[in-house]
């Protein structure tokens, strides 16, 4: 099989593209029993899938919780050492109204 892929050409020929071969798997029971077996399975690997992906989501949550608790136990502990969120650093300039810049007023 090999030796037939290396001797095709893999470019179109009359304009026509590669054949390309799939292998494709049909699963397709006769009976009642094999049907219902099919389903189950299907069925079952579906709400395996849904519950590890919930799982995930849950574990996600929980990770959070535990880091902003983290956060917020350790801004109780060092109340007085660390500066409110959001706050400016100390070393910080404020701005001086002053010395705004304005574009120069269209002329009508």
């Amino acid at each position: 099989m090999a030796d037939e892929l290396e001797r095709r050409d893999a470019r179109p020929v009359d304009g026509e593209p590669p054949h390309v071969h799939v292998r494709t798997i049909v699963i397709r029971p006769t009976t009642a029993l094999g049907r219902f077996a099919l389903a189950a399975g299907l069925v079952t690997a579906g709400v395996l899938l849904v519950s590890v992906g919930l799982a995930l989501v849950a574990g996600l949550a929980v990770a959070a919780a535990v880091a902003g608790v983290g956060v917020v136990a350790y801004r109780a502990l060092a109340r007085g050492r660390v500066a409110p969120a959001g706050a400016p650093p100390a070393s910080a300039t404020r701005l001086d109204p002053s010395r705004e810049v304005f574009l120069p007023k269209p002329k009508d």
